[in-house]
């Protein structure tokens, strides 16, 4: 069954990590990239992540 990103800043995978909007994420393994993924970029908790809140700070400052 495959999961999508929920997260709006979620760009894509690669080996061993994931691109986001703040750039690239790497982990030690793909377990943890899951594991985050399923977390964070994949449902709708993806607005505790620290990245997430770190760029709607930037976004609302422009505007």
């Amino acid at each position: 069954m495959a999961i999508y990103a929920l997260c709006p800043f979620y760009e894509a995978e690669d080996r061993g990590g994931l691109l986001c909007e703040s750039g690239r994420l790497s982990f030690p393994g793909k377990n943890d990239r899951s594991v985050w993924l399923k977390m964070h970029c994949c449902s709708w908790n993806f607005k505790i992540c620290k990245f997430y809140t770190e760029l709607m700070e930037k976004y609302d400052s422009e505007s």
